[in-house]
């Protein structure tokens, strides 16, 4: 059986610490890793609710599909209904064909152009000069295009709603029915 062995002692008397010095940063640190276990556990505990409410999203609308229901309306007083939502995105990847069907079908409105320059410390004359200047002195730009993505999600409904044959692939469509519950009054 080893024995333990007090390093401590070996220090000088002057860098000697007491553990009354240092036992309520102890203290507080155990405190700190209990809140930090706490919060993860929430965070798996509403990542697993989620994915419950999903699964009763889809089998509420599973459901109502079967029986040919859009809305009930309770005798509480509560509607509960679904409707189809639209998610897409440009990523990278497809930025580039994303952006020319856009462009191609009259609706290049929904792209932002975003133009910025990095000036160094105290360039701060030449980052008031219009963006024409700045290749004549030198200084390149950067350019970044996007469509915001709540846009992007409401205009792909609007299209596939209207039988516009918009390429889904490219864009990245994933279609699904969201439950709505009215509450009554």
């Amino acid at each position: 059986m080893t024995e333990k062995v007090d390093f401590t002692n070996f220090l000088p008397e002057e860098n000697k610490v007491e553990i009354s010095e240092v036992k309520d940063v102890s203290e507080a640190s155990n405190r700190y890793l209990q809140i930090e276990s706490e919060i993860l556990s929430l965070e798996n505990d509403i990542k697993r609710k989620k994915s419950e409410l999903q699964q009763m999203n889809d089998s509420i609308v599973q459901m109502m599909e079967q029986r040919g229901v859009k809305e009930i309306k309770l005798t509480s007083g509560e509607a509960i209904s679904y409707k189809p939502f639209y998610k897409a995105s440009i990523t990278k990847d497809n930025e580039t064909e994303c952006f020319g069907w856009l462009e191609k079908n009259n609706h290049g409105e929904l792209i932002k152009n975003i133009v910025s320059v990095r000036f160094g410390k105290g360039d701060n004359d030449q980052a008031s000069k219009l963006v024409e200047d700045l290749e004549q002195n030198g200084l390149a730009p950067d350019q970044k295009r996007k469509v915001e993505p709540m846009t992007l999600n409401a205009f792909v409904g609007e299209q596939i709603n209207k039988g516009t044959d918009l390429p889904t692939d490219i864009f990245n469509v994933y279609m699904g029915n969201k439950v709505k519950i009215k509450k009554g009054k």
